[in-house]
C-alpha cells in the first residue's frame, strides 16, 4: 500500500535503500582517514546523505528529460531534450556545489583568500553556453553510436555493482585529463585555457568561467573519454543503464564544480553515487585529504596537478601543494 503511494523512481525505492545503507556504512573509513579531525561521524553522516540525496534528485529530474529525449521523432527536438537535461545539470549542481561549499561548509576556512566572483549575468551565460555544448556532445555520441552501444538502450538495472566497477574509471579519468588538460591546454593551446585562469584562487561561482573551445576540449572531450570505457564495459556485462549517463553528468559536473571551491576538507566523491568512493582518489593525495586541494593547487600555481585526482601528477612528478596547505595540515594536526 505504502509502495503504491511513492512517486516514480528510475532509480528505484529498493535501490534507494540498498544505496543508502551500503553508503553509510562505508562512509564510516572515509571519515575516519579523511576527516575525523575536522568533524564528527554524526555530522559526516548527515552531511554525506544530504550532498548525496540533493544530487540523487538531480539525476532523476535528468532522466526523465534524457528519456523524452529518446521519443522524439526528430533530431531537433532530441536536441532540445538533450539541451534541457544539461541545463538541469549545470544550474542544479553549480547551485548545489556553492551551497555546500559556502553555507552548509561555511565554518571551513578557505585555504587562501577568494577572488571575486563575475557578475551574475556572466555566470548565467557561462551556463547556458556550457549546456549547450554538452547537449550537442551527447547528440553527436548518440548519433554516432552503433546500434550496440546505443547509450538509451539498456541491457541492465542500474546496481551497485555496476558504479563499483566505475571507481575503475578514477585512473583513466585522471590520465586523459591530464592529456586533454595540462598536454593541450597548458601547451599549445594555451591561448584557449588562459581566460578560465584569470582567477587564480577561484570559487565554485568563477570556475566554470570558459571560453567555447576551451570548454569542448576540457570538458566535453574529457565526458567523453570517461563514459565510453562506461559503455563498453558494462554494455557486455549486461550492467549497463541509461541512469549511467544521467549519473555521470549529475555527479561529474558537481565535482567539477566543487573542486573549484578552495576548501580542503569538503568531500568531492567520483563516482558520486558512492561517497566512500573519496577515499580512493585520497590514495594519490592522501596529505592533501582529497581532489579539492589538488586542483586549488592548480589554480594557484598554473604549472602543476593538471590531472584530477593526483594518480597522474604523483606519477608524471607534476604535483604540488596548494598555497595555504602548510596552516590548514599545521590546524588538524594540533586539533
Amino acid at each position: 500500500m505504502l509502495r503504491e503511494l511513492l512517486p516514480e523512481l528510475y532509480l528505484g525505492w529498493d535501490n534507494l535503500l540498498l544505496f543508502a545503507a551500503l553508503n553509510t556504512i562505508l562512509q564510516v573509513p572515509t571519515w575516519y582517514f579523511l576527516r575525523k579531525q575536522a568533524t564528527s561521524l554524526l555530522s559526516e553522516i548527515i552531511n554525506m546523505h544530504i550532498t548525496w540525496f540533493g544530487c540523487l534528485f538531480l539525476c532523476e529530474l535528468v532522466e526523465r528529460s534524457n528519456r523524452k529525449a529518446n521519443e522524439q521523432a526528430t533530431h531537433l527536438h532530441r536536441v532540445g531534450f538533450y539541451i534541457m537535461s544539461q541545463l538541469i545539470i549545470h544550474f542544479g549542481t553549480v547551485s548545489w556545489a556553492w551551497f555546500t561549499s559556502e553555507v552548509r561548509y561555511s565554518h571551513l576556512p578557505h585555504l587562501s583568500k577568494r577572488q571575486k566572483n563575475p557578475p551574475l549575468f556572466k555566470t548565467i551565460a557561462y551556463l547556458i553556453m556550457g549546456s549547450i555544448l554538452d547537449g550537442l556532445t551527447i547528440y553527436v555520441m548518440w548519433r554516432i553510436s552503433p546500434d550496440k552501444y546505443d547509450i538509451h538502450v539498456n541491457t541492465g538495472p542500474f546496481t551497485y555493482l555496476s558504479q563499483v566497477i566505475s571507481i575503475g574509471a578514477l585512473v583513466i579519468t585522471d590520465f586523459n585529463f591530464l592529456f586533454w588538460h595540462g598536454l593541450l591546454l597548458h601547451g599549445p593551446l594555451w591561448f584557449l585555457h588562459k581566460h578560465h585562469h584569470s582567477n587564480y584562487r577561484p570559487t565554485c561561482i568563477s570556475g566554470r568561467v570558459f571560453d567555447p573551445l576551451d570548454y569542448i576540449i576540457e570538458v566535453d572531450f574529457t565526458f567523453i573519454a570517461l563514459l565510453v570505457p562506461f559503455v563498453l564495459i558494462l554494455k557486455p556485462l549486461g550492467l549497463w543503464n541509461s541512469y549511467v549517463l544521467s549519473c555521470v553528468g549529475v555527479f561529474g559536473m558537481y565535482f567539477s564544480t566543487i573542486h573549484h571551491s578552495g576548501k580542503a576538507d569538503v568531500p568531492a566523491p567520483f563516482p558520486g553515487m558512492l561517497p566512500w568512493s573519496e577515499l580512493v582518489s585520497s590514495l594519490a593525495v592522501s596529505e592533501d585529504a582529497n581532489a579539492l586541494a589538488l586542483h586549488e593547487g592548480h589554480h594557484n600555481w598554473i604549472s602543476c596537478n593538471y590531472g584530477l585526482f593526483g594518480f597522474a601528477d604523483r606519477l608524471c612528478g607534476t604535483f604540488k601543494h596548494a598555497k595555504g596547505w602548510e596552516n590548514h595540515r599545521d590546524k588538524n594536526k594540533k586539533a
